[in-house]
Parts: structure tokens; C-alpha cells; sequence
């Protein structure tokens, strides 16, 4: 995995999210190559990205859902948006039990990027990383795709978690 931030400057970023909108950061939830993610005492979940490409392909995801009223796909919930920052690139969205879909950094609206591949190996290697729960898997990749126009690049067990996993 390739970051390409720095955790105290997005660190900085969200408390002045923070105290923008009158909460204050619990704490950290989690980071990917896109950014960090928080708990806040709100209990909502505060994601602050190191580049715009990836806030804004993100948050368009998070946006698509929103219009089509789309919370969950076959019973794995999704996070609402709840409120962005553009300028702090920053958003903010619920929290949601597993089993559930998340983290849409590496996601794509209305077509898939030029540079997706699922050719038979990365089928294979899927396949081995779901293990039982693939099959599923790929129908809420397919839902997705049909319901939202939404294109999931980066699918793994962080991505798409199962009771089970």
C-alpha cells in the first residue's frame, strides 16, 4: 500500500473539520492509500483524504447513492453522507454494522475506469480472498453496477466484510 499524505496534516484537517461542525474527533478508525478515517464523538465516521482526485471520486460515489436512495445492496448496508468539506476534503457519514459495504476510494461513477481488470486471475485471486461468501460478493459488485452506475476497482474483505470475515 502507497500513502501518499502526511497522517498529521490530515490529522490537523479533521479537527478543523471538527470544530467547524461542533464535534470532536474520538478516534482513529482506520487509513488506506486514499486517507484516514475517524470516529467522532457524534458517533458518525469522518473520512479526510490527501488528494482531490480521490475526495472528489469518493465523494461523487457517496452522492450517487444519496440521489438514488440506495442504503444497503442485498442486505449489506452502505454509509449515508452526512456533510463535506471541499476545501478540507473531507466528509462525513454514518456509521454501519456488518455486513456492509464500504470505503469507495477506489470506485469509479457511470463507467469503469480505463484501467480495470478482472480477467481470470484476479477472478482466481478473489475467489481466494472470499473464499465461501465470492459468490456474493460478485453480486453486489453486479448490483452496484446496475442499480448506481458505480464501479468498485478495489474490492477485497475491507471493502465488502461479511459477518463471517
Amino acid at each position: 500500500m502507497s500513502i501518499t499524505y502526511d497522517k498529521a496534516k490530515l490529522k490537523t484537517r479533521a479537527e478543523l473539520y471538527c470544530s467547524k461542525n461542533s464535534t470532536i474527533l474520538a478516534h482513529e478508525l482506520g487509513f488506506g492509500t486514499q486517507g484516514i478515517i475517524f470516529r467522532t464523538k457524534h458517533n458518525t465516521a469522518l473520512k479526510v483524504h490527501g488528494q482531490e482526485d480521490g475526495y472528489i471520486r469518493e465523494k461523487s460515489v457517496y452522492r450517487r447513492l444519496l440521489e438514488r436512495n440506495i442504503q444497503s445492496i442485498r442486505g449489506f448496508s452502505i454509509p449515508r453522507i452526512l456533510d463535506w468539506d471541499d476545501i478540507l476534503l473531507a466528509f462525513e457519514m454514518s456509521i454501519v454494522p456488518v455486513p456492509c459495504v464500504l470505503d469507495f476510494g477506489g470506485v469509479y461513477v457511470d463507467a469503469p475506469p480505463i484501467h480495470m481488470c478482472r480477467d481470470d486471475i484476479w477472478l482466481e485471486q478473489k475467489s481466494e480472498e472470499f473464499g465461501g461468501n465470492w459468490e456474493e460478493a460478485q453480486a453486489i459488485i453486479r448490483e452496484l453496477e446496475h442499480r448506481a452506475d458505480i464501479w468498485l476497482v478495489d474490492v477485497n474483505c475491507g471493502n465488502i466484510k461479511f459477518p463471517s470475515m
